[in-house]
């Protein structure tokens, strides 16, 4: 499975100690440019959040997350891959209803532990 992750779905993961990368095993990574943009950003702040952005730009590095050129709207472009077959992994509720909307594939995380795929 090709697998996208949202930038909530990062940082939900990270702060709740789920070991994202081990859950999807198996299945090809992928991120967006603008996401890791996004992740860099909130990595530089002194927001809570910044703790696991950091972690998660780490995690992009060191592993096989293949990163998607695009510099555009990173919510529209999500929708774009869903409908192509990529099963979007988010947290956000309005994405969410976009890409089911659309026919598009969701993963998400429950209970703060694991990761549910289609």
């Amino acid at each position: 499975m090709k697998i996208v992750i949202d930038t909530n779905a990062w940082i939900y993961a990270l702060s709740h100690k789920v070991r994202i990368l081990e859950e999807l095993a198996g299945n090809e990574i992928y991120i967006l440019e603008n996401t890791v943009n996004e992740l860099l950003q909130i990595a530089k702040t002194q927001r809570k959040e910044s703790v696991a952005a950091k972690l998660a730009v780490e995690l992009i590095k060191k592993s096989k997350v293949k990163i998607i050129p695009h510099r555009g709207k990173v919510d529209e472009k999500l929708v774009e891959l869903a409908k192509l077959g990529y099963v979007v992994l988010t947290q956000d509720k309005e994405l969410k209803k976009k890409i089911r909307d659309s026919g598009g594939k969701l993963a998400c995380i429950r209970q703060g532990k694991y990761i549910e795929l289609p």
